[in-house]
């Protein structure tokens, strides 16, 4: 591979990203195949969050897609009274 071109058996490729890296600013392309069948549509998690009185607490969600695009929330902010 000489930095430019990229030769991978499609017909091989699985679930797991393949990455190659370009250099500079983070440039890469990612390569992976979508699941056969689409992932859950919904997911519920519960975690605990200290909490200390009279600081505030700011949290992001970021959630990972399938297809590889990522999302975050606006800030969630929490404070203990």
């Amino acid at each position: 591979m000489n930095g430019e071109d990229i030769r991978l058996d499609l017909a091989g490729l699985g679930t797991d990203d393949i990455v190659r890296d370009f250099g500079g600013l983070g440039k890469a392309v990612r390569l992976t195949r979508l699941p056969d069948d689409p992932l859950p549509s919904v997911l519920t998690e519960t975690f605990r969050v200290p909490l200390v009185a009279g600081a505030e607490r700011c949290l992001y969600i970021r959630a990972n897609f399938e297809d590889g695009h990522v999302a975050w929330t606006s800030p969630i902010y929490l404070k203990r009274i």
